[in-house]
């Protein structure tokens, strides 16, 4: 949760949950346990705007950075994540022009696993709330999803707030570049993929 709110019909990146658009149980798992709703609902690809061709079928020139169109997905086995029952997905065209730190978690993940594409779903895990406009909004929605998994009790955005911040402080690696909250920055990112793997990976230096 980062940047400008965006508004509009789709998550483009900047107050999003991402996930492996390979493993088939993310389209359950997030509509039962995340989103709250109905199980056949589909999720959407940001996929990197040069491959897209690769990966979709009729991808008109000028791309579809916005989510505007619905494609036939040409490897659906490979990312059942993001193809619906019909065999298509609505895709973002991810290209040079689009916020350079979502682009780089794409290429991260493309660099990780070959697949140039990741799953897209707007950050909100009830269906009365809004998207979460910012940090505290966003900690405090993944710890009352991760609560609800748990049975256990929810966490206030204060507290998950405060919890975070020391928890990152207390566990830095010495000598490591770190950008305070005030600088409005972070350097690192963290991909967990569906098979089980996690990689570190370094952002690109530019504002949250």
């Amino acid at each position: 949760a980062r940047g400008g709110a965006e508004y509009g019909p789709r998550a483009l990146g900047r107050r999003s949950i991402v996930a492996d658009p390979r493993n088939a149980a993310a389209v359950d798992r997030l509509n039962r346990l995340v989103k709250k709703r109905e199980p056949f609902r589909p999720f959407a690809p940001s996929v990197l705007a040069e491959h897209a061709g690769d990966w979709f079928e009729g991808v008109p020139p000028s791309g579809s950075p916005y989510m505007s169109f619905a494609l036939p997905c040409k490897r659906r086995d490979a990312i059942p994540a993001v193809c619906h029952v019909d065999g298509s997905a609505r895709l973002q065209t991810v290209g040079g022009e689009a916020d350079p730190r979502w682009r780089a978690l794409i290429a991260a993940f493309f660099a990780l696993t070959g697949v140039p594409l990741v799953l897209n779903t707007s950050f909100n895990t009830r269906p009365a709330e809004p998207i979460v406009e910012g940090p505290a909004n966003a900690l405090a929605a993944f710890l009352h999803v991760a609560s609800e998994a748990s049975g256990g009790e929810a966490v206030s955005g204060g507290e998950a707030a405060s919890g975070a911040g020391g928890s990152a402080q207390g566990g830095a690696e010495e000598g490591a570049e770190q950008e305070s909250a005030e600088e409005g920055g972070i350097d690192r990112l963290l991909l967990l993929l569906g098979d089980g793997r996690a990689a570190l990976v370094r952002a690109p230096s530019c504002p949250l």
